[in-house]
């Protein structure tokens, strides 16, 4: 019996941690954080929060939030829209429910910032049972784990043998052999499963990187770009709102500068491409007032998407008024720059009746 008691609690010690670990809910989350970089006015930053299920539970309703002090994210997105409920983003907070997460199943959103000083987002997820925690390194833990299990079970092993006597010696070896190989193998598969984890993260780091400096240039010219950004900011250099100012004006339409002040927000580089658009289709004398306005519009330094769109206006203007070698440039210029917003307008050109557009205006 001095053998017997050993054997059955070191067995039962070895269940009840199996147990723990086989049944049990877990979210890890990871932020990966770029390095601002300078735009227009101002500096921008791309962050990407991963969420893994790393339990072995499905995980429902994940609220997740994700707050910026100071300024306000100007761009939301996930990886995979059917992970996302009601993803909405105001100001400085982002937040949307994962309605369900399977076990090693990750939800990506990433998001941008601009503004002059951003700092670090605080990030919150949390389900009914599970609140999530920064993602930790796993191999560690899984070698401790295996080693509690695997050791008191190896011991029982040891003892039922010295018990039975040495009749059964070579099939209690061949178990306990076989045991100790499928340890070993679960071991391993644990190591390889944590360093694909960590070669993911350095793969999407070392992209994040590669869009930077597709987009920024050599670390040198950021510097130069940022130092002659932030003289221009000190002397009072326009920014979008000033520069939409001047050009309404030109256009004859000041008017409308500040109604769209009015309505409030941020007045927008495509909003006021669609204005002189509008304008143009509802009094012919105007036009050419308002194509020279949208081609000065154009040469303003501003987002892809805003770009490509006021080139695809101007382009429609130039069909209009039979300019077939100017609405030729502009759609070619707006491929060029803006090749995903050329392709989503074009699909739906045949659908943009300007006559109608025309008559509906002029009432």
């Amino acid at each position: 019996m001095k053998y017997v008691i050993p054997a059955v609690l070191s067995l039962c010690v070895g269940l009840v941690l199996w147990q723990l670990q086989r049944d049990h809910f877990d979210l890890q989350y990871e932020f990966i954080v770029s390095q601002p970089f300078p735009q227009a006015v101002g500096t921008s930053r791309y962050f990407v929060l991963r969420l893994e299920n790393s339990g072995n539970k499905p995980v429902t309703d994940i609220s997740v939030e994700v707050v910026l002090q100071g300024e306000s994210f100007s761009f939301v997105e996930a990886s995979k829209p059917s992970l996302a409920k009601d993803l909405v983003h105001e100001g400085g907070r982002a937040a949307t429910v994962v309605p369900l997460l399977n076990p090693d199943e990750v939800f990506e959103m990433t998001l941008t910032a601009s503004g002059r000083n951003i700092g670090v987002p605080t990030v919150s997820a949390r389900a009914i049972g599970v609140t999530a925690t920064p993602r930790r390194n796993t191999k560690s833990a899984d070698y401790i784990f295996l080693f509690f299990v695997v050791a008191p079970l190896v011991f029982s092993i040891y003892i039922l043998w010295e018990v039975v006597g040495p009749t059964k010696k070579n099939r209690e070896r061949r178990e306990r052999t076989q045991k100790s190989d499928e340890a070993f193998q679960k071991s391993d598969e644990a190591f390889q499963k944590s360093d694909e984890a960590f070669q993911k993260l350095n793969e999407r780091i070392q992209e994040v990187n590669r869009l930077m400096e597709e987009s920024d240039g050599t670390r040198e010219e950021r510097k130069l770009a940022t130092e002659g950004c932030k003289e221009r900011i000190d002397q009072g250099a326009p920014e979008s709102e000033q520069l939409i100012f001047a050009l309404l004006n030109k256009a004859g339409f000041g008017f409308v500068f500040f109604q769209m002040a009015q309505v409030g927000g941020t007045l927008r580089y495509w909003r006021t491409a669609a204005v002189l658009f509008g304008a143009a289709m509802k009094d012919d004398s105007k036009r050419n007032n308002c194509i020279r306005a949208l081609e000065e519009l154009t040469q303003i330094e501003m987002r892809p998407s805003s770009l490509g769109f006021s080139l695809y206006l101007l382009g429609k203007l130039k069909q209009l008024v039979d300019d077939p070698v100017g609405a030729s440039a502009a759609f070619t210029l707006c491929r060029e720059k803006a090749p995903e917003m050329y392709a989503h307008l074009m699909d739906y050109d045949s659908d943009f009746d300007l006559l109608k557009i025309s008559e509906e205006l002029s009432e």
